[in-house]
């Protein structure tokens, strides 16, 4: 059966599918990123992406203020989808978010997600920098679209489109600034860590934390591109990668493998951190 409707999420049911992504958008991004990614994933793989208040459909609303707010509104809408295995995908903003869900659900005795992939995203417990009050005007975000890249330098100088993103980013860099961590114990499931070779942000040292959050480390995946080569020439890499996790990987890499790092073959690497 179908779940009903949820403004926090968006995608197409697919009923042959025997597990959903919940795939968790950027600061300022929109779940539209990834729908796409559903015409190259097989039907088993059902694929819904986060919709957080301030953007798309919900552009009248306020952003949300907290990670509390939005985990525990996030916790009631995935429910009632949580009647087959579920896996999350959150990149950047998007990889806290899940991060911070799957702890809600583990603390709830809730089901938890088969998989947990975090995307050029830092470590929660790694100390971040502050926003000061400037950080926040329009002339700052703008600096900080281009100096993250994927953003077009025509969006950048396209007023309308500028007055309709910069409140939702506005909202999600308040939402990251406000972010506290707290000491817990390692999530129980299986958890990867994506990362572009260029991106300063998501630099090996501030991935290492990442294997202390949880009792099954899985790998640290390494595409060409920055702080967005999910969107670059990557993407097909990047697709077929989470497929081969959430579907194909063989029962002992499923096993608690904590201290282990693969070679990540494809991409021309090997993983370090």
């Amino acid at each position: 059966m179908t779940p009903p409707p949820s403004p926090w999420l968006v995608g197409r049911p697919r009923p042959e599918a025997s597990l959903r992504l919940f795939c968790f958008p950027w600061a300022g991004g929109s779940p539209a990123a990834f729908l796409p990614w559903q015409r190259h994933l097989p039907s088993s793989l059902e694929l819904w992406g986060i919709q957080l208040p301030g953007r798309g459909p919900r552009l009248r609303e306020v952003p949300s203020a907290s990670f509390t707010e939005v985990t525990r509104a996030l916790t009631d809408a995935i429910a009632p989808y949580a009647d087959r295995p579920f896996a999350f995908f959150g990149h950047s903003l998007g990889a806290l978010v899940a991060f911070e869900l799957a702890r809600r659900l583990r603390d709830a005795a809730l089901p938890l997600p088969n998989h947990l992939i975090v995307s050029a995203a830092m470590a929660p417990s790694v100390p971040r920098q502050r926003m000061r009050p400037e950080d926040l005007d329009d002339t700052h975000l703008i600096a900080a679209l281009k100096g993250y890249g994927g953003t077009p330098d025509a969006a950048l100088q396209d007023p309308q489109l500028l007055e309709l993103v910069l409140p939702a980013l506005r909202g999600d860099f308040t939402l990251l600034d406000g972010y506290q961590y707290r000491s817990s114990a390692p999530l129980p499931l299986p958890l990867t860590v994506f990362a572009g070779r260029d991106d300063t942000r998501a630099a090996p040292e501030k991935l290492a934390a990442w294997r202390s959050e949880t009792t099954h480390f899985r790998a640290v995946h390494w595409f060409d591109g920055g702080h967005f080569y999910l969107q670059g020439s990557a993407a097909p890499s990047v697709v077929q990668r989470i497929e081969e996790i959430l579907l194909h990987s063989p029962t002992s890499d499923r096993e608690d493998n904590a201290g282990a790092l693969s070679e990540n073959v494809r991409d021309g690497a090997q993983d370090s951190i």
